[in-house]
């Protein structure tokens, strides 16, 4: 009931193998090893001061709201 005839067909293609255990079953994890024993926690060496860029992004976008303001009042007037 094709519509399409048997010789423009692309031929079938073979089918997959089938799978074993060994492509199912992931091996074990290796076993849980308590790691604070060897790692020290140092301690910071100064104070994180606080970035500047926030202030910097919101006088950037200001400066461009700014901009796009005045071009748009400068071609209404036109």
């Amino acid at each position: 009931m094709s519509t399409i005839p048997a010789e423009i067909l692309p031929p079938s293609g073979a089918p997959l193998p089938s799978l074993e255990v060994a492509d199912v079953v992931d091996p074990p994890l290796p076993s849980v090893v308590n790691m604070t024993k060897d790692v020290h926690a140092a301690a910071p060496a100064a104070p994180v001061t606080p970035s500047s860029t926030a202030s910097a992004n919101v006088s950037n976008v200001a400066l461009s709201l700014v901009a796009i303001l005045v071009f748009a009042m400068v071609s209404a007037r036109h």
